[in-house]
């Protein structure tokens, strides 16, 4: 919280903002200046007066509004920055608001984000004539002296379990039989992938398996004294509200993904979530490679929940989550929530500024045309003496003090 405090306020002291519209207020600025001199040579060469013809070129120039184009987009930026923050939404930088919008390709993490990164169990079957509670004692025995992601999830499985009373006096009677270290030189936990002696799976057995594979599972085998005594089956859950976030997203922009597991899994995350393109198990470099090519036809977005996982060639780095490096540079946009809707709406939000900027900038064009029309060729028509100049210079003075208060 003090990092996001110390960021927050070094970010309202910034004040090297640097509006993307500013170039072009300066193009309206000369073509006002240009027209300005056309039209006071033109007013003298048709007969006009030195007086009727100066007080058109002031009456154009001082109806022209200085950087209004600017103020304006600078105003748009800064609502919608405060706006997208109160919603968990955290820009950057204005280049990043800015672009998120324009993207065309997402390169996406599945961990955390659309797939949990930790597996559960999902189906914990006794085979033939296995006591349910012998086999989660000896699963949790077993699971208890290895550290992967697996046994861990076995092992949070077998905790939130409850063993009936009816079943405890055969379990006590295990215990006494079985010491701890007589079961762990007995008895093997084993993915199905690993098991070389296929001789001990028969026919129901194999069916049961390739049934929960084809789920897109991945399988355990608990063997013991030359037998399988029972099956765990363990999978990476989606994310609750993703599978809508992510049909939501792809009507939005085109999103791969970078997904990890063996085949079932792979599997399994292409059939749930229907996305068509799915990169497996890639490596740092082939990860950039793809996003570089991407990124020479269109706008690229690389989004992670690993706060140490950027991409260097993507245009927009996007990040899941508050991690203990905020202050980094590498990050464009930071989603406070691990959730692809704030995506969605961070890209929508950029989207609609620049609408919203663009309508602005129609408008303000459509002014300083009519400003020279009115100005500059109507009121030197039907008046003779200079005093419609004051007309712009009201709407002038106006500008001013819109500006000093906004300032203010």
């Amino acid at each position: 919280l003090l990092q996001f405090a110390k960021l927050a306020k070094e970010t309202a002291n910034d004040k090297s903002f640097d509006s993307p519209f500013k170039n072009f207020s300066k193009y309206l600025f000369a073509y006002s200046i240009i027209t300005a001199i056309i039209l006071f040579f033109g007013w003298i060469l048709v007969g006009k007066s030195f007086s009727i013809a100066i007080s058109v070129s002031v009456a154009v120039l001082a109806s022209v509004a200085m950087n209004a184009l600017t103020i304006a987009s600078e105003k748009e930026v800064l609502e919608k920055a405060i706006y997208a923050a109160k919603n968990h939404v955290l820009f950057r930088n204005v280049d990043a608001l800015e672009t998120a919008g324009k993207a065309e390709t997402l390169f996406l993490e599945q961990d955390d984000v659309l797939i949990a990164s930790k597996p559960e169990v999902t189906d914990f079957i006794p085979v033939d004539e296995t006591d349910l509670n012998i086999m989660r004692y000896i699963a949790y025995t077993l699971s208890n002296k290895r550290h992967d992601s697996y046994s861990k999830a076995i092992h949070r499985y077998l905790k939130s379990q409850k063993i009936s009373s009816t079943n405890l006096s055969v379990l006590t009677n295990f215990q006494k039989t079985h010491q701890i270290d007589l079961i762990q030189s007995t008895y093997k936990l084993c993915n199905i992938h690993d098991v070389s002696n296929h001789d001990l799976l028969n026919d129901s057995t194999n069916h049961q398996i390739d049934e929960l594979m084809t789920q897109g599972k991945t399988v355990f085998i608990l063997i013991g004294e030359e037998k399988v005594i029972g099956l765990i089956a363990m999978q990476k859950p989606i994310v609750p509200n993703s599978l809508q976030a992510i049909n939501s997203l792809k009507e939005l922009i085109d999103v791969h993904l970078f997904a990890h597991g063996n085949t079932e899994e792979i599997q399994h995350i292409h059939d749930s979530c229907n996305i068509k393109n799915i990169h497996a198990n890639v490596d740092t470099n082939e990860k950039e490679n793809l996003i570089k090519s991407c990124s020479h036809d269109s706008i690229s977005m690389y989004a992670s929940a690993d706060s140490f996982c950027t991409s260097s060639t993507a245009d927009i780095n996007v990040q899941f989550g508050i991690h203990q490096n905020l202050d980094s540079d590498d990050n464009d946009i930071i989603l406070t929530r691990k959730r692809l809707s704030d995506l969605i709406f961070a890209i929508q939000t950029s989207a609609k500024l620049n609408q919203q900027i663009q309508f602005k900038q129609i408008a303000i064009i459509a002014y300083h045309v009519l400003a020279v029309i009115l100005f500059g060729f109507i009121t030197p028509i039907f008046f003779d003496i200079p005093l419609p100049a004051i007309l712009p210079c009201i709407t002038s003075i106006y500008v001013v003090r819109f500006l000093l208060n906004y300032h203010k």
